[in-house]
């Protein structure tokens, strides 16, 4: 064996153990942040299915604004570790909750007997109120809230179906959708 083909074996084997250094330390890197990820998620989603299933449970959150922004709390942390799938489903609950909780809040607004004060100003040019609510008119208003809340009632399947989405979605992320039959419903 020549000089040269030693040099040549000893800057291959060189090059050989570089490359293979650098790669074992990059697989080793993405594998390490991998993990991360996967615990973060895996603690986000417990987060989050926690939080869901309480409307499982009390379906008359979809009216509750304080469940609402606790619901809202999670959106920038589902943005920035969540898959797209679970992202979106997670934003479609979002919205339906969103929505279901503003309407509540509206038609509780535009029925108040409190918000249908009428005033008229006197000869002073002072504005008095001339009409209060009455004992019926607040009685009147807890009948409209029931029934409104009776009519919301027919939209609980598919919120419980937004739900289901979310946690496949979210199984899936995690790698633990291995039983796909199983419902949490």
């Amino acid at each position: 064996m020549t000089t040269e083909q030693v040099i040549l074996s000893a800057i291959l084997t060189l090059t050989a153990s570089i490359l293979t250094a650098f790669l074992t330390s990059k697989i080793t890197r993405d594998n390490e942040m991998r993990k991360i990820i996967h615990q973060k998620r895996l603690e986000l989603y417990l987060e989050v299915f926690e939080q869901v299933e309480l409307l499982l449970k009390d379906w008359k959150k979809i009216f509750d604004k304080e469940y609402f922004e606790k619901i809202a709390s999670y959106k920038s942390r589902m943005k920035l570790l969540a898959s797209e799938k679970t992202t979106q489903e997670y934003k479609n609950y979002y919205e339906a909750l969103r929505t279901s909780v503003n309407a509540y809040k509206k038609f509780k607004d535009d029925n108040d007997p409190q918000n249908n004060y009428v005033y008229q100003q006197d000869e002073d040019g002072e504005w008095v109120q001339v009409y209060s609510p009455t004992v019926e008119d607040y009685e009147e208003y807890a009948n409209k809230i029931e029934c409104y809340e009776k009519e919301q009632k027919k939209k609980v399947p598919l919120i419980r179906e937004n739900i289901q989405k979310i946690v496949d979605a979210m199984r899936t992320d995690l790698g633990s959708n291995l039983d796909k039959e199983s419902t949490i419903l």
